[in-house]
């Protein structure tokens, strides 16, 4: 586990010679995270119709977080800057 832990902060899904390897790792559960979250957008567009209020910026925290090429993936897969 610690070393997994470790490839995956040195290396991450970012632009690297082992990022198409380390995406088929992570992506099934990046993935379920960007489910999640677009859940909740959709969860709290639908209940603020009248006011119009959207989500306009995810914050990620936490050691996951500063894994290489995860907030540029995520920002893709949530369409938003």
């Amino acid at each position: 586990m610690d070393e997994a832990f470790v490839i995956k902060c040195l290396n991450g899904i970012g632009e690297s010679k082992n990022q198409e390897v380390m995406l088929s790792i992570v992506k099934p559960q990046v993935d379920s995270l960007v489910k999640e979250i677009q859940k909740m957008m959709r969860y709290y567009s639908e209940r603020t119709v009248k006011e119009r209020k959207t989500i306009g910026r995810v914050l990620a925290l936490g050691g996951g977080s500063n894994m290489p090429g995860f907030i540029e993936y995520l920002s893709k897969q949530l369409n938003m800057p």
